[in-house]
């Protein structure tokens, strides 16, 4: 090999060695700027706890939401997944989907957990066109995770609970706030309309649960009943189921009486 090859070769190799060097270095700076890939694997179904489930009006499909941080769309005839709408995937508690709602109309999804809005935060609630699946409004008030969400029965109204111990009051007009529900102690934990929209019953971490006046905000009665976390309240007519944990214990003849309008009481205690 002559002088002049070697000289060549050796060349090469040291350019060879710097690039080397220089795209290692390179995949290095990009690893720390970036988040690792994450492989997804989509099993058919969901792959965490799902908290809430709604049917759509017709009964065909019934929608999901879980801490895998999807939503979806089961064809209820075959039990089979037909749509997933993914939203923000990100490490730890970020992303979660703790509460769902559909509008009677069956034209707008509502979901909240601990979702990030524009500002930041955890509180953010987004509204979803269900046929598009397309995130059409944000809306940004709760301080913390959201975690109870129902729309009125006429669909002009939507509200929300959240781990910030307010409820909210939203019009589906422009989803702006129409009404700021405070005076609760602990996580809002459900919120529901009476069948005529003008009133919100709302369920805490408190034990207790209120029955709030949307025309101007007032607490018009505190039920104080409970001895342990109220989870859940559902509208019958004029009357309210209430259920408490860990016992599942129905109160229903407390709240009957006082969404009818008159006083009631339970353990002792007098309401409205």
């Amino acid at each position: 090999m002559t002088e002049p090859l070697k000289r060549a070769l050796g060349a090469s190799a040291r350019l060879l060695v710097m690039l080397a060097t220089a795209c290692v270095a390179f995949a290095q700076a990009a690893s720390a700027e970036e988040p690792a890939p994450r492989l997804v694997l989509d099993t058919g179904g969901h792959m965490a706890l799902v908290r809430n489930i709604d049917f759509t009006a017709d009964g065909t499909h019934l929608i999901s939401a879980s801490d895998d941080k999807e939503i979806r769309i089961w064809n209820v005839e075959t039990g089979q997944t037909e749509r997933v709408i993914r939203g923000e995937i990100a490490d730890g508690e970020d992303g979660k989907l703790l509460a769902l709602a559909l509008s009677p109309d069956g034209k707008t999804l509502a979901v909240g957990g601990k979702l990030a809005g524009l500002n930041g935060g955890s509180g953010a609630i987004r509204i979803i066109d269900l046929k598009s699946g397309e995130v059409t409004h944000l809306l940004e008030g709760h301080a913390d995770g959201v975690l109870s969400l129902t729309f009125s029965p006429d669909s002009r109204l939507l509200a929300s609970g959240s781990m910030d111990d307010t409820a909210m009051v939203w019009s589906t007009a422009d989803y702006t706030l129409a009404r700021r529900i405070e005076g609760h102690h602990g996580d809002i934990n459900a919120v529901r309309f009476t069948r005529d929209g003008k009133r919100l019953v709302t369920a805490s971490d408190d034990t207790a649960l209120g029955l709030w006046d949307l025309e101007d905000g007032h607490l018009i009665a505190q039920l104080s009943g409970h001895t342990d976390v109220a989870i859940s309240v559902e509208s019958v007519g004029k009357a309210y189921r209430i259920w408490e944990a860990p016992s599942a214990r129905l109160t229903a003849p407390v709240l009957e009486a006082v969404a009818s309008g008159l006083p009631a009481s339970a353990a002792g205690e007098t309401f409205g």
